[in-house]
């Protein structure tokens, strides 16, 4: 995990495991954007899409930076706007089994977005996730496929 990742955590003071769970209490006065090096996450995020050729432990950066900024969807943005289909194909791979479910949710969204191979079946598999935010928006995302939206 990326040093800037870590001081996040220990900002926020719940762990990346407590977060995976629960994420942040409603009764916190932090959300994760308040995170005063929040900009530098961002940047991070873009350089790792910048780079053609990342690892998994950058691939799990990016997805918990997006999952973290999952209000303005920036990095999902970028990730769709930016990545190539390679890329993309790594990220699926190992996002359909990230920890965080702001992640996965945004997974689903980015299939509909660029339909990469076997897109259906990648929806189906998050349509079927453990948490039900992520299946309504993998199933969302397949009805709007049906509909030809």
């Amino acid at each position: 995990m990326n040093n800037l990742l870590k001081r996040f955590w220990e900002w926020i003071s719940i762990s990346y495991e407590e977060y995976a769970i629960d994420g942040i209490s409603q009764s916190s006065d932090n959300c994760e954007d308040d995170f005063p090096l929040f900009s530098e996450l961002l940047a991070y995020a873009e350089s790792i899409v910048k780079n053609e050729h990342i690892d998994n432990e950058q691939i799990d950066d990016l997805l918990t930076i997006m999952a973290l900024d999952n209000e303005t969807e920036y990095v999902l943005d970028l990730i769709e706007s930016d990545s190539s289909e390679k890329q993309i194909h790594h990220i699926l791979i190992c996002g359909i089994a990230h920890p965080l479910y702001e992640a996965r949710w945004q997974l689903a969204e980015l299939i509909y977005r660029r339909k990469p191979d076997n897109y259906l079946s990648l929806l189906q598999t998050l349509s079927n996730d453990a948490h039900p935010y992520v299946q309504k928006r993998a199933i969302n995302c397949i009805n709007r496929i049906m509909i030809g939206d």
